[in-house]
Parts: C-alpha cells; sequence; structure tokens
C-alpha cells in the first residue's frame, strides 16, 4: 500500500495527497493541502482586514503556506499585510476538491468565517511540527443544496480537528436533535451520534492537540454497524438507527443544528461518503494523515 506519493527523507517523510490511494471516493472533501492529485483549484477563498478577497492556492510541497500564492501574485502573507490589511485573513469558501458534483463549504457572514491567519500568522495545532489549520471561533461553515446521506443508512465521517473544550458541533447534517447525524465534541470526548444512538465510550479529545476522527455506519454488518475511531483507537457498539435526511441546506462544518454550538477550535481537513468504507481505506487515511501531521498513533 503507498502512503505517500513522496517519501520525502527519513527524518521528515511527506505525505502525498490522501486520496490518491483508496478506492472509495468521497461525497465531498476540504482540506488546507492537496487531497487529490486530479484536483487542480484553490484551497480556499479569503478576505482581508480590509475587505480584500483572493483565492489562495498550494505551495510547491501541496500545502497552505505563508509562501501560498493569490491570484493577484503576492503571496498569502503579502496578502495579509497590504492593501491595508492588519494581517488577518478570514476563509468565505473552502473549496471541495472531489471531482464531480461540486459541495463547498461557505460563509458569507463575516463574523461567523473561520481565520487562516492571525498578525500575519497561520493558525495550527500545537504539534510537534504546525501545519495550517482553520481557526473556530464561533464560526462555521454551510455545505448547501446537499443532505447526508440522500440514499442510505452507511456513510463515514472524517475530520482533522482539535477544540478548546466544550460541546461544539465538528460535522453534521441534521434536521432536529436526533433527527440526523453529528460528528461533534461533547465536553471533553468525542461523540458520534445518528439519531438517538450516541457513540462515545473513552475516546477522549485532547484540548489544541490535532486528532484524526473517523466516525463510520455501515448497516452490512451484524454488530459494532456504528464504529468511532480516534488516531486509530477504535470503540463500535450496534445502532439500527433511520438516518435518511428530508431538508437540504443543514450540512454543517463547525456547527450542530444550523448555528447552534459553534466550534471553538480548529479543523484542518473534512470528508464525507455516503457509503461505508473499507478497513483498508481507513488503515491508508490513517497512515497518511498520521504522517502529514506527525500525530502519534493511538495517542487520544
Amino acid at each position: 500500500m503507498k502512503l505517500a506519493s513522496s517519501i520525502g527523507n527519513i527524518i521528515n517523510p511527506v505525505a502525498g495527497p490522501p486520496l490518491d490511494d483508496i478506492s472509495a471516493h468521497p461525497d465531498a472533501a476540504w482540506g488546507l493541502r492537496k487531497l487529490y492529485s486530479p484536483y487542480t483549484g484553490a484551497a480556499c477563498y479569503v478576505y482581508d482586514s480590509a475587505g480584500n478577497t483572493s483565492d489562495v492556492f498550494f505551495d510547491s510541497n501541496n500545502e497552505v503556506s505563508l509562501n501560498s500564492q493569490t491570484i493577484s501574485g503576492l503571496n498569502l502573507q503579502e496578502f495579509s499585510t497590504g492593501n491595508g490589511g492588519n494581517g488577518t485573513v478570514s476563509v468565505g469558501i473552502w473549496y471541495d476538491q472531489t471531482t464531480g458534483t461540486t459541495r463547498n463549504a461557505t460563509q458569507t457572514t463575516a463574523s461567523e468565517r473561520p481565520l487562516l491567519t492571525v498578525g500575519g500568522a497561520l493558525q495550527g495545532y500545537q504539534v510537534t511540527s504546525p501545519k495550517a489549520s482553520l481557526r473556530f471561533i464561533d464560526d462555521y461553515f454551510a455545505v448547501d443544496s446537499y443532505r447526508f446521506p440522500p440514499s442510505n443508512d452507511s456513510c463515514t465521517i472524517l475530520a482533522v480537528s482539535a477544540t478548546k473544550g466544550g460541546t461544539y458541533g465538528v460535522i453534521s447534517d441534521l434536521d432536529g436533535y436526533n433527527d440526523g447525524v453529528e460528528l461533534i465534541y461533547d465536553a471533553s470526548e468525542w461523540s458520534w451520534k445518528i439519531k438517538n444512538t450516541d457513540l462515545e465510550g473513552t475516546l477522549r479529545q485532547r484540548g489544541s492537540k490535532a486528532q484524526l476522527a473517523i466516525a463510520m455506519y455501515d448497516t452490512s454488518l451484524g454488530a459494532n454497524q456504528q464504529t468511532l475511531r480516534i488516531n486509530a483507537e477504535v470503540t463500535g457498539q450496534n445502532c439500527t438507527e433511520d438516518v435518511h435526511i428530508i431538508n437540504t441546506d443543514r450540512f454543517r462544518i463547525g456547527a450542530r443544528k444550523l448555528t447552534d454550538n459553534q466550534l471553538n477550535g480548529w479543523v484542518a481537513e473534512g470528508m464525507i461518503w455516503d457509503s461505508a468504507i473499507s478497513e483498508a481505506d481507513l488503515t491508508s487515511l490513517e497512515n497518511n494523515i498520521f504522517m502529514h501531521y506527525k500525530i502519534p498513533k493511538g495517542s487520544a
């Protein structure tokens, strides 16, 4: 199994686009690095503090960094402080990197946009080798014209995220509470909720440390249909809920039901599938993300 298109050196291996090496193509994928080689667009559409706007592209390492180029030819750091800006850059569109139906995550309200830079510095997790992430301070994105899952009960949600503590939505699609699916922080634990069935276990969040959460519902299984994997630690339970969502325009990154429980934390990547995915794909995604973000396996 190939973990990276470039392995770098022994000290600092480089993880390639994670979607290149799995068989299940997601419904949508958002990230601050290139997630899929065929994708040729920008990472995000941003605003500086003076109201100037631009797409931000990946740098030569296929990541968003202060060297990332904008449409104007400036790098991100120059964009953040030039033309009257004070170094703060917020994100209005987080582009979906899958090919096919485009499901961009958007925020049109200026005060609700997550931050990419503050004071000219990238926002990032407190890990050994910080990577860019979006800072949510009671902010969220909407994914319009989509309901999840639209055709069957099986589904998978992936998030690379961290929190300041509290009860916050990370990725959710709810018509109402106990009527939909959501991956959230619930006080000091991750929680994977399918209607009335809530899987928490002992998989605790670790403050501002980057973590990989993969929540999956596989209706083909006889037991443990609902699983939650935090940094490759797995817990599961039986679940027989009907999770069909009636309404579109409820899908959120960084909130629970519409604008409730908005996230105080960070998100670097998010992916969704309208299906369960294989153990091989789960392991491939975990190994790639652990390598890129320097997340210790089993550290939840």
